[in-house]
């Protein structure tokens, strides 16, 4: 896909055109980031423009795992958000913001980000935003593993959720509540709502969620040493990510983990020779291919 040539005119629809440099951010993160930077230096865009740009490159490279570099993207895009007003999207980006932040350590700064996010969705009172927030705030709790406030903030994000029948909502909350109860080794109530999830997904006929609902039961099952169960849900995932050409090493290092807790060696050498491969091809994140290229060297040995 030609990002470029693609997005070369200045769309009538910024919305259209937002969801066209979501998906690619998506499939091929890298490729995004490239031609955003690309579009930015040439194209004479407006204030609301630049801030999708600029969001969008800072969730291409969260989606890589390179949440400090998002953070850079984030702070331009805020302001040209700010300059048109648009709270809306100012909420959505300072939960991204907090997201990151959270995830880097920083989680004085994770918590502000979270409530001023949730303030302002209340402020203009529009509860899919308050709900997002509400999420948003869990999510800090969790990397703070403060299990009151996580359910505290799911709890009142799924009240929201069920009252507007915020099918999309709903099946981020399962899944949220569900990788609480993973995390704290309660697998039987994490598959419980993963499937919840996976249902809401197949609603909204949203493949992303899907697939992100596949890998969490993967991951459940693998830990639990279900290895079969395991590795029909990551090949039920990866059927759906060939489908819609999306490159991403991370499914068969995991698809390997479970060969390699199987003693099933070759299987393993063969996915990890797949993701080393997909990871040249779509020149991921360094830190990664050193990830991999580790493994690969254990694998051979």
């Amino acid at each position: 896909m030609v990002f470029a040539s693609a997005f070369a005119q200045i769309p009538e629809n910024s919305k259209k055109f937002e969801s066209r440099i979501s998906k690619l951010s998506v499939q091929n993160p890298n490729e995004a980031i490239k031609q955003i930077d690309s579009l930015l230096q040439y194209a004479d865009l407006n204030d609301t423009l630049m801030g999708i740009l600029y969001y969008r490159k800072g969730h291409s490279y969260q989606n890589i795992n390179n949440y400090e570099a998002s953070l850079p993207e984030y702070d331009k895009a805020l302001e040209f958000f700010k300059s048109t007003k648009n709270n809306s999207k100012i909420i959505d980006l300072l939960a991204s913001q907090a997201s990151s932040n959270a995830i880097l350590g920083n989680r004085r700064k994770a918590i502000v980000l979270a409530f001023e996010s949730l303030d302002l969705a209340k402020k203009i009172k529009n509860d899919d935003l308050i709900a997002s927030s509400y999420s948003t705030v869990a999510h800090v709790y969790y990397t703070l593993e403060d299990w009151d406030n996580v359910y505290k903030y799911l709890t009142l994000a799924y009240k929201l959720e069920k009252k507007n029948n915020n099918i999309a909502g709903l099946a981020s909350t399962y899944n949220n509540l569900a990788s609480v109860y993973q995390n704290r080794g309660q697998y039987e109530k994490a598959l419980y709502y993963y499937n919840f999830a996976l249902e809401n997904s197949f609603k909204m006929k949203n493949s992303i969620y899907v697939m992100n609902s596949y890998e969490n039961i993967a991951q459940v099952y693998t830990e639990t040493k279900q290895y079969d169960k395991a590795l029909e849900y990551f090949n039920k995932l990866k059927k759906i990510a060939d489908s819609l050409k999306i490159s991403n090493s991370s499914v068969n290092i995991s698809i390997s983990r479970v060969y390699q807790l199987r003693k099933d060696y070759k299987n393993e050498k063969t996915e990890l020779i797949t993701a080393k491969s997909i990871e040249e091809k779509v020149k991921n994140f360094p830190a990664q291919k050193k990830i991999t290229k580790k493994l690969l060297e254990n694998a051979i040995n």
